[in-house]
């Protein structure tokens, strides 16, 4: 072959997925957890010593618990990843994890400790710290198993008898309530046997690392002891705090939240509270930050320190490793901003699971995977972490066929009815259809049908389920469009509108998965549901709905209308947009379809002046009230009741307008792994310039425009056997592609 003049790349080394790991481990536990009637609520530690001849050729240490994970080797921490394992659906696995701990190893005796807090496993209910549900079953039980490659050959040690385990230094770890430390551990005890769960749960998702160290400033005190800081920015991940000239034995707490209230002090409104981290100086430790669990914050509220004291404070920003791929520019400063809060809200909330918020809930809402695709996979590189995302959805899957909300089902919301639904918040359309959205779109965008094909099965199931739940080809539960401004819009039509669509993409899967006959009954079916929402919703006059803009939205949606008929829906939307003073009134549902409406209408200057609005609710009015990340409600920190979180994504759909209309990239329709792509900006009136560099799954892709006095130009990099189609606005020239500033 070298011959040809094909060049080789040095040897690889392959390994197989680590299935036979942990297999010779038991699953063990500190008696006192063992009893669940008298559970302490100290972490257990683990403990074992190892006496090796040489220093290993290699090492790899597997585990598994429910909880969270920290180690020690030989008095040294060992942060290969942070949080570790993960979530897992618990009632059926436990996530598990291997990491190589070779360099931690040596000739001699060694010392291997194992922390386990209590993660999502373990979660009390307290009178002094929040919690969102309570979960008792899964107590911090751990496996663990060190796998040796020697010079003389392999040796596998695995928990079991022999092991010790104390209830070290920290003596809570709530995954919502926060973390407390003590100065002394208690002595080291036998550890006893667990239950073994049913299966074990790799991680797949790249792991969460520190991506950023934010520095806290004080801006001010509400006593001598008690120091206020600001972040700047709101994020997520663990604080910091460093003493200096603090005397020992004093206890230090650690307030978070996102807002203050009037009085200067932190508001724990929207992140649920009490949530604070308190520890005890001593005459050693002059640093203190949790290790098992995380918040969401821009401010804290320090106390308990003297007034002499030294005292810093900073945030270490945690998230998913996932590489960024895509980055987005403009000469205009409000979108510039409101992309900026829109990754912010992605990264804070990159975590096992994309979660809802990183603090109140750090729960798995689904919906935001497909409605927000383009704000996750236009600026990171998601497809393993969507991949895994799409097993949690197929193993939490009911019998029923039905996929619940939240994946993992950490708590099943069936007691809080929405709309006189008491299954609203488990059981949506909108929700449950992404196991049939989030495979295709991976398919779409990657090019790989990996996902796709493992999770067909499953969506034909879920298929089946929204079948089994309707009357007359429609459906009426769920959430409706929500959070949306006007309530008026149709629950009903919402959530068939969800079920059409699932059948749709379900009919494209089909078709990619090389099955033409079920593609077409499920196209046939998808007609005949549009046909009985049109019939049901689109009265004799053409009204759609309530006349809603999420109903004149929907209508516009439908894929079987005429061009006579989308031109009526259109401008039956435009009419209700006039009708709300030119003011956004959808809620996350008829987002998307409202901006792909008018975007691909040429109504871009409308649309931008929706968004734009600062006198109310919008976008707008979040970044003029001083959001630096995407909020939960339209009103930012003004939201319903002041519970809404100030750290959201599910809002982000207007990302894809970002991407596709003003910098002007997307991938062109029928296209699949960015084999075509379409350049043609549709730039709003007002904003002069855009870029967006985009490490595409094809290769490297880049636009660049510019229109500024008169002079309008576009240009435009691309890789080899990408097909390139170009639509740019009259009079442009095209021009190669200028340095980047």
């Amino acid at each position: 072959m070298a011959g040809d003049g094909v060049r080789w790349s040095a040897w690889a080394t392959i390994e197989a997925p680590p299935w036979d790991l942990l297999s010779s481990a038991g699953f063990i536990i500190h008696p006192d957890w063992s009893d669940r009637s008298k559970a302490p609520a100290a972490v257990p530690e683990y403990r074992t010593l190892v006496e090796l001849e040489s220093a290993p050729e290699r090492a790899r240490l597997a585990m598994a618990t429910p909880g969270v994970l920290a180690v020690t080797i030989n008095g040294v921490p060992i942060e290969q990843e942070l949080l570790a394992p993960g979530y897992a659906t618990l009632a059926v696995e436990t996530a598990a994890v291997v990491w190589d701990v070779t360099s931690a190893l040596r000739a001699g005796s060694n010392e291997i400790v194992l922390e386990v807090g209590t993660g999502i496993g373990y979660v009390p209910v307290a009178d002094h710290r929040y919690t969102k549900y309570e979960e008792l079953d899964h107590p911090p039980a751990l496996a663990a198993e060190l796998s040796l490659e020697l010079t003389d050959g392999r040796s596998i040690l695995g928990t079991g008898s022999g092991w010790a385990t104390r209830l070290g230094r920290t003596t809570e770890a709530h995954w919502y309530g926060g973390e407390s430390r003590r100065n002394e551990s208690e002595p080291w005890v036998p550890a006893v046997p667990a239950d073994r769960p049913q299966d074990l749960r790799w991680r797949a998702t790249p792991p969460i690392h520190v991506i950023e160290t934010l520095q806290a400033v004080e801006i001010g005190r509400s006593d001598p002891g008690q120091r206020r800081y600001d972040l700047g920015i709101n994020g997520a991940g663990r604080p910091i705090v460093q003493l200096g000239n603090s005397a020992p034995g004093r206890r230090i707490e650690l307030w978070p939240g996102e807002t203050r209230l009037d009085d200067g002090a932190v508001d724990q409104r929207s992140t649920g509270g009490p949530v604070f981290d308190a520890f005890t100086t001593d005459a050693t430790e002059s640093c203190f930050t949790p290790r098992f669990v995380y918040h969401g914050a821009r401010h804290y509220d320090v106390s308990g320190s003297t007034p002499e004291s030294e005292v810093e404070l900073s945030l270490e920003v945690l998230r998913v490793s996932n590489e960024r791929v895509g980055c987005f520019d403009s000469d205009d400063e409000f979108l510039r901003t409101l992309q900026v809060n829109i990754d912010r809200a992605v990264q804070s909330n990159m975590y096992s699971v994309f979660t809802d918020c990183p603090h109140r809930e750090k729960l798995g809402w689904i919906e935001q995977l497909h409605l927000c695709f383009s704000a996750l996979a236009m600026h990171y590189d998601v497809e393993a972490h969507l991949t895994d995302a799409v097993r949690h959805m197929q193993t939490a899957q009911q019998p029923d066929g039905l996929v619940p909300s939240i994946v993992p089902e950490q708590v099943v919301f069936d007691f809080f009815p929405w709309k006189d639904d008491l299954l609203a918040f488990r059981d949506d359309p909108n929700w449950g259809r992404a196991i049939i959205e989030v495979p295709w779109l991976l398919h779409r965008h990657y090019g790989t049908s990996t996902a796709l094909r493992a999770s067909f099965p499953a969506a034909l199931r879920y298929l089946d389920y929204l079948e089994s739940r309707s009357e007359r080809n429609l459906l009426d539960h769920g959430l409706g469009d929500w959070i949306e401004i006007d309530r008026s819009t149709p629950r009903g039509l919402v959530a068939t509108f969800g079920w059409a669509e699932a059948l749709r993409t379900a009919a494209r899967s089909a078709t990619a998965l090389g099955d033409p006959r079920e593609a077409a009954r499920l196209e046939h079916l998808a007609r005949t549901v549009w046909s009985a929402l049109v019939q049901e919703y689109c009265s004799d006059d053409g009204t759609w709905g309530s006349g809603s803009q999420a109903s004149w939205a929907l209508g516009w949606a439908n894929p079987y209308a005429t061009q006579k008929q989308r031109a009526a829906a259109l401008e039956g939307l435009l009419g209700s947009i006039d009708a709300a003073d030119n003011a956004i009134t959808v809620g996350e549902i008829g987002l998307t379809w409202l901006l792909r409406a008018l975007a691909s209408s040429g109504h871009s200057t409308l649309l931008n002046q929706l968004i734009r609005r600062t006198d109310t609710a919008g976008y707008g009015y979040q970044i003029a009230s001083g959001a630096t990340s995407l909020t939960e409600s339209w009103q930012g920190p003004s939201g319903t009741e002041g519970i809404a979180s100030q750290n959201h994504f599910m809002l982000g759909a207007i990302d894809e307008w970002l991407v596709e209309h003003v910098a002007g990239l997307r991938q062109a329709s029928g296209s699949i792994g960015w084999r075509t792509i379409v350049v043609s900006p549709n730039p709003p009136e007002g904003v002069r310039s855009a870029r967006y560099a985009f490490d595409s799954p094809r290769g490297p892709i880049e636009v660049a425009w510019r229109n500024d006095d008169g002079e309008a130009w576009l240009a435009i990099s691309a890789p080899q056997g990408c097909t390139v189609i170009v639509d740019a606005p009259p009079g442009w020239q095209i021009r190669d592609l200028p340095p980047r500033p």
